[in-house]
């Protein structure tokens, strides 16, 4: 309260309302805090590592992946490479569908097995796993738990993205994205949600 206010309450005034005015007070401005969090479409967990935010539309080249996805991403960056449309974005996988994708910047000259698609925009929840590839069925389901926990719907299946991975120089990636160690890897999964 302000010291108008005291010095009002201490000639007498009704200490009751004086509570009420300051109640009614702080719940503007929280409603004002959280219309301003809602317009930023933005919040994070309280418990737990999971960012709520928009992702945009996304132009990438597919491919089916078989056993072997290592060589399955080889030969769908070397193609993207070779006709000069690697967009600089980290590659991701979805892997409920069995698919890779590179980001491309526009329509490329599509193959037998790799395919131009856009990837629709999503409101998506949001984990990242850091080091290597073996730890993150765990950040999977610790994302999948704080989905059902918060109450909200899965509308599409997960999207994982590598934003630090191991590859061959040669694939000439863009910089940051390479790094030697596995436990340097980066690893984010979204799960789009309603």
């Amino acid at each position: 309260m302000s010291l108008e206010e005291i010095g009002w309450l201490a000639s007498g005034a009704d200490l009751r309302s004086a509570l009420d005015r300051r109640r009614a007070e702080l719940e503007r401005d929280r409603r004002l805090v959280e219309e301003r969090l809602r317009a930023l479409d933005i919040s994070l967990a309280a418990d737990t590592d999971v960012v709520v935010r928009p992702v945009g539309v996304e132009q990438v080249a597919v491919m089916q992946v078989g056993a072997a996805p290592d060589e399955a991403f080889y030969e769908l960056e070397s193609y993207v490479r070779d006709v000069a449309r690697r967009a600089h974005r980290p590659p991701g996988a979805i892997p409920d569908q069995r698919e890779i994708f590179v980001p491309v910047a526009g329509p490329f000259p599509e193959t037998e097995r790799i395919r131009y698609r856009r990837l629709p925009a999503v409101r998506i929840a949001s984990v990242i796993h850091r080091g290597s590839y073996r730890g993150v069925a765990e950040s999977r389901h610790a994302l999948l738990s704080w989905v059902a926990a918060a109450n909200l719907t899965i509308t599409g299946p997960m999207r994982t993205l590598y934003l630090q991975f191991g590859a061959e120089p040669e694939l000439r990636l863009p910089a940051g994205y390479v790094v030697e160690r596995s436990d340097d890897f980066v690893t984010e999964l979204q799960l789009p949600i309603a």
